[in-house]
């Protein structure tokens, strides 16, 4: 039976939900590696702090799936890499737009969704 815990966050958890949802940025080949322990750590912890991590995990596969693809379609159909770095650039900065809402949610003890998760 899981019981669910007080629905306001602690520093601590507010600062590693923060590393969940921004950690792609600092962390190179590390960005899904921090999080997945952060969010390890969050299962028995408050629910709000887990679905922030769960949050986190689900958009950044989703990223890395997207950069996959496309560097596929790029290499596959020989295209202008160009196009994939503008490509690259609109798609990474969608996802710091949404990364900053989510902490700005986080800090202010809200849930947040990422739009496609």
């Amino acid at each position: 039976m899981k019981i669910f815990m007080n629905e306001e966050l602690t520093t601590l958890e507010k600062i590693l939900a923060c590393i969940c949802h921004i950690g792609w940025l600092f962390f190179g080949i590390g960005y899904l590696i921090i999080p997945f322990f952060i969010w390890l750590y969050s299962i028995n912890k408050n629910e709000l702090f887990n679905h922030h991590c769960k949050q986190s995990l689900k958009v950044q596969l989703l990223y890395l799936l997207i950069m996959i693809i496309s560097i596929f379609i790029t290499a596959i159909f020989e295209l202008n890499p160009i196009g994939l770095v503008i490509f690259m650039f609109v798609i990474t900065l969608g996802f710091l737009i949404y990364c900053v809402m989510a902490c700005a949610k986080v800090l202010d003890n809200e849930y947040f969704t990422y739009p496609l998760c």
